[in-house]
């Protein structure tokens, strides 16, 4: 029953976090004849995320490598028969009682790691998919479509933005250079660095689709 309930546990999490991910990505592909270019976002919070869920997930590895060494001697033990036993929660809490009752401190310590690595595996995939997801989400762009902004976790239509602003040029260095433009809505602004090399591209999709009162160009 505790294998069951703590597969069920962390399995429910980890199934919702894939489909998310697998749902953007359909959605994604669903609307590729229809994107104009893609921009990245000019501030790009899962960039953070990534990095820090990577960390977390090196420093989960080293815990689980750690405890299950520690856990190495009831692990190779005429205690441990199948790998069923490994998984099962309350087997392992039984053999804590049994080990302690009978006073074998080492196997007692040894079962204790063996249960925390347990838990850290878990956790480890959570993070492990966390880690994954945010890496794909900072290095996937944004898009100008033919009916909208799509970004990471929004979609702007049309007739919800109320304006369209070129911004500031930007040069990174000889051969990269991008331009901000903003989209202003009635209670936010999305900003978009767009490339040099697209730049012409949306703004002749602009000046041919969009009223002139809606896009602001400037050179």
């Amino acid at each position: 029953m505790g294998f069951d309930f703590i597969f069920m546990k962390y399995g429910v999490l980890i199934v919702f976090t894939i489909s998310l991910l697998l749902i953007r990505i359909y959605k994604k592909h669903r609307r590729r004849e229809k994107v104009i270019v893609k921009a990245s976002i000019a501030w790009n919070l899962h960039f953070i995320l990534a990095i820090v869920s990577f960390l977390i997930v090196i420093d989960y590895i080293v815990g689980v490598a750690t405890y299950l060494n520690r856990g190495n001697l009831v692990l190779t033990s005429k205690y441990i028969v199948s790998f069923y036993d490994i998984w099962n929660k309350e087997y392992l809490k039984e053999l804590v009682d049994f080990f302690r009752e009978n006073n074998m401190k080492k196997y007692h310590s040894s079962v204790i790691a063996l249960q925390i690595a347990i838990s850290r595996i878990y956790q480890l995939i959570i993070w492990l998919i966390i880690s994954i997801e945010s890496t794909y989400l900072a290095l996937e762009k944004n898009e100008i479509c033919e009916d909208g902004v799509y970004t990471l976790t929004k979609q702007y239509k049309w007739n919800k933005i109320r304006k369209i602003v070129w911004g500031e040029k930007k040069i990174i260095n000889d051969s990269l250079e991008y331009q901000e433009l903003s989209f202003r809505m009635d209670s936010e602004t999305l900003i978009l660095k767009i490339s040099k090399q697209d730049k012409e591209k949306v703004h002749n999709f602009f000046r041919k689709e969009l009223p002139k009162k809606k896009y602001e160009y400037s050179s």
